[in-house]
C-alpha cells in the first residue's frame, strides 16, 4: 500500500495546534491506492491484516498530532468474503491495538444492516455489547436516500440530504439508554432546508438524551410533573453530583434555556436545594 503522506500530516498537525479543536476524527476506511484518491469512503476488509495495517497507521497519526483521534464507521453496500472480524469486534480491536477513540454513525449503522438485510437494532446491540462504552466519545445522525438498482432492489445510500428517519431515532435513543449522553452532531450536507427545519433537528437529540437521562435515573420521563428537558438541566446547572456535565453542548443548552421561558418556568417549579439562583 502506499505511505502516508507525511507532508499533509505535517499541515494537520499545524492547524490541529492552531484551532485546538475538542476532537479529531476521520473515518475507518481506505480511498487512495497506485498515486489515485477515490471520491468515496471505502470500507475496510474486516481481516487480521487490515486490522495491523491501520492500527499502524492511526498509531502514526496520533504520534504526530500528539492526541487521540476518533474513528467513524462508515456506511457499507456489501460485505466482504473472508471477514475475520464483525464490524463491531474490528472496531474493538482498533481500539486495543492502537489506543484510539470511536465516533458511532448511528445512521451508518442503520444504513449498512438495511443493504447487507440484517436487522439494525441486532447490529446497534452488537456495537454496544462488543465496543468498550468509555471509548465511544461522539455520535452521528443523519439521513439518507432510497434507490433502486437494476435488479429493483432499494439500496440505502448515506447522503446527509434529509431528515432523520424514524428508525434511527429509535437506534438513537437505544444507544443512548447504554451510553449515557453523549455529544452528538446532525450533518446535513445536501439540499439543505429551510433553518426552521434545521433547528428543529437541533433541539430533537437535546430533548433525546434528557428523557433518556431522566428515565435512566428516576426510571419515568418526568419528574415532580416536570418534563425531562427541566429535569435534566436542573440537574446539571444544581447538582454536580449528577455525571453528565462533560457530555453537555453549554452553547445549544444555554440557547434553549434563553428562547423557552415555560422551560425556565419548570425548572424554577422543581423542589431543588436552591432553584432561584437560576438566571
Amino acid at each position: 500500500t502506499d505511505s502516508l503522506d507525511r507532508e499533509h500530516l505535517r499541515r494537520l498537525a499545524r492547524l490541529v495546534k492552531r484551532i485546538e479543536p475538542w476532537a479529531v476524527s476521520e473515518h475507518v476506511c481506505w480511498g487512495h491506492a497506485g498515486g489515485r484518491h477515490t471520491n468515496d469512503l471505502l470500507p475496510m476488509p474486516h481481516t487480521h491484516e487490515s486490522l495491523r495495517h491501520l492500527a499502524a497507521r492511526v498509531g502514526e497519526l496520533q504520534d504526530t498530532l500528539g492526541r487521540q483521534v476518533l474513528l467513524e464507521n462508515v456506511s457499507s453496500y456489501l460485505e466482504f468474503t473472508g471477514a475475520e472480524f464483525t464490524e463491531s469486534g474490528y472496531l474493538a480491536a482498533l481500539v486495543a491495538e492502537s489506543g484510539c477513540a470511536l465516533l458511532l454513525d448511528v445512521n451508518n449503522v442503520f444504513v449498512s444492516a438495511s443493504n447487507q438485510c440484517t436487522d439494525a437494532t441486532t447490529s446497534l446491540d452488537d456495537y454496544l455489547h462488543t465496543v468498550p462504552a468509555e471509548s465511544i466519545g461522539e455520535l452521528h445522525l443523519a439521513g439518507h436516500a432510497h434507490c433502486r438498482t437494476e435488479q429493483g432492489d432499494t439500496l440505502l445510500i448515506d447522503d446527509h440530504g434529509s431528515t432523520i428517519a424514524d428508525p434511527v431515532w429509535q437506534l438513537f435513543e437505544r444507544a443512548l439508554r447504554t451510553l449515557g449522553p453523549r455529544p452528538t452532531l446532525i450533518e446535513w450536507d445536501d439540499d439543505v432546508p429551510e433553518w426552521p427545519v434545521l433547528e428543529e433537528g437541533r433541539v430533537k437529540p437535546m430533548q433525546t438524551v434528557a428523557i433518556e437521562t431522566v428515565r435512566t435515573i428516576t426510571g419515568r420521563a418526568t419528574f415532580q410533573g416536570q418534563p425531562a428537558m427541566a429535569v435534566f438541566l436542573s440537574w446539571v446547572f444544581y447538582d454536580p453530583e449528577q455525571p453528565k456535565a462533560n457530555a453537555i453542548d453549554w452553547d445549544n443548552y444555554a440557547f434553549i434555556l434563553c428562547e423557552d421561558h415555560d422551560l425556565r418556568a419548570s425548572i424554577l417549579g422543581l423542589k431543588l436545594d436552591d432553584p432561584t439562583n437560576f438566571s
